[in-house]
């Protein structure tokens, strides 16, 4: 369009139909693992912070398929792929600590529900003290 007819173009922004930059938390849109898979948070962050499901299995078949052809010498795939897959585990382990409580956790949690919410704080303290006066399981 040539510049001396620039009237002949107008334009009319609304809002949001400029440039628009957000970030998406597309664990929460897509909903990609099983109801049943365990610790959904859990397993959330191993597959997005460690490793996918696909390559997890794709370890363990090449493990496999190399210990079942039953090959004396080891390659390099095999020795790659016994490494990913204990750096795997141990990435696994690691997030596995941060979601496991302890006492210390619980208690403060316990403590930080008294402090905020005295009713929510009365029922648990019932429902916990049923609990601690049955004999331990074992």
């Amino acid at each position: 369009m040539y510049p001396w007819l620039w009237f002949w173009n107008p334009q009319l922004n609304l809002p949001l139909s400029g440039h628009v930059a957000q970030q998406f938390d597309l664990r929460q849109l897509l909903r990609t693992l099983p109801s049943n898979a365990g610790d959904g948070v859990v397993e959330g962050d191993v597959v997005h912070e460690v490793a996918s499901y696909g390559k997890q299995i794709g370890w363990l078949t090449d493990v496999l398929l190399d210990e079942v052809q039953e090959i004396r010498e080891k390659t390099a795939a095999k020795n790659s792929a016994l490494e990913s897959l204990r750096i795997t585990r141990e990435k696994i382990e690691e997030i596995k600590k941060r979601y496991n409580p302890t006492a210390a956790s619980i208690y403060k949690d316990v403590q930080d529900l008294q402090r905020r919410d005295g009713e929510e704080f009365q029922q648990l303290r019932k429902q916990l003290l049923e609990i601690l006066q049955q004999p331990p399981a074992g």
